[in-house]
């Protein structure tokens, strides 16, 4: 992480861009991280084939029955929820220091993958449901939704985070009213969660 941020994925790097500050990436290199992530991901899918065959790899895949749009609903509230612990627990001036947010980030991948990898096929990042390209138009065939779904999250987490976090931008105090919407705003994102 103290290269490139450890974003590995393209909704964590757009939600970190849209937060903006020390740390975030340039327009420019956002694209490069995305580029290199959805590379990284193709180039990982063929190393498994090389190891243990193409069809013994897998993919991640809508489940049979269920509504692409679900599971680009279930991939958005996921990814909304990773990007959120990564920019509350590792891009903060109170969290400088923090050694344990990769827990709390593994931690969050692994209940959305337990609560809705069976609904949408637990690629909460859109370089690895990127691979889905290399198996076939059947396969790629909802590819989109692990594009829009965590892009969309990690938007929405990155929007929450400014008025959460409003003390990351200003040394003033806050305005009376986000004063009282940045707690409600905590109470209605942790409730939904």
């Amino acid at each position: 992480g103290h290269v490139s941020g450890g974003h590995y994925t393209p909704a964590v790097t757009l939600a970190v861009f849209l937060r903006g500050g020390d740390g975030a990436p340039s327009a420019f290199m956002m694209v490069i991280y995305m580029l290199s992530q959805v590379g990284g991901a193709l180039s990982g899918a063929m190393l498994a084939w090389a190891f243990i065959g193409k069809n013994s790899a897998g993919y991640a895949a809508v489940a049979p029955g269920a509504h692409p749009a679900s599971a680009c609903l279930c991939a958005a509230m996921v990814t909304f929820a990773l990007c959120s612990v990564v920019l509350h627990t590792a891009t903060t001036k109170a969290q400088a220091g923090n050694d344990f947010f990769g827990l709390a980030i593994g931690f969050t991948v692994l209940s959305g993958a337990v609560s809705v990898g069976r609904i949408s096929g637990g690629a909460f990042n859109p370089a690895v449901g990127s691979m889905t390209i290399l198996y076939g138009d059947e396969a790629a065939e909802n590819v989109w939704v692990y594009w829009a779904g965590p892009l969309f999250g990690g938007v929405m987490a990155a929007a929450a985070f400014h008025v959460l976090a409003w003390s990351e931008y200003s040394e003033e105090p806050p305005s009376a009213r986000l004063a009282l919407v940045a707690p409600a705003l905590m109470e209605a994102i942790g409730t939904m969660f």
